[in-house]
């Protein structure tokens, strides 16, 4: 299995589209594995900072990274993967009271429901019976 890599450049774009202030982004960045003009995300991941601890911007910079990974993903599997993060991310996001989040994953949902065609998050892709 391989580690979700994404460009870099488009990952800081998403940072800044999704409010993620830069102190918390270059942590964000500081933690994920440099490939060249690409980031990979670590095999486990928190945040062990004593002064960046704001829910809102650990979540918006994990809206981001899962949603680039979507962006760039090159099989179902992948966009599959990223899709239960991106779901997992929303859920979270308002069990911590993070409504802007929720909606802004939301408004996400929609928008993509022509790549994905799953009404929302809580949904599976419908299952076909395979007849022998």
């Amino acid at each position: 299995m391989s580690v979700f890599s994404v460009s870099r450049r488009g990952l800081i774009s998403d940072l800044r589209d999704w409010g993620v202030p830069d102190e918390y982004a270059a942590a964000f960045l500081g933690k994920m594995i440099n490939r060249g003009s690409d980031v990979a995300a670590p095999p486990f991941f928190f945040n062990d900072t004593d002064h960046l601890t704001n829910n809102r911007h650990w979540l918006a910079a994990c809206a981001a990274f899962w949603c680039r990974v979507y962006r760039e993903a090159t099989s179902e599997v992948d966009m599959a993967r990223a899709l239960g993060a991106i779901s997992a991310t929303y859920y979270t996001a308002g069990a911590l009271g993070q409504g802007e989040l929720s909606a802004m994953l939301s408004h996400w949902w929609r928008i993509t429901f022509d790549l994905h065609q799953l009404p929302a998050p809580s949904y599976t892709a419908p299952n076909t019976p395979s007849f022998h």
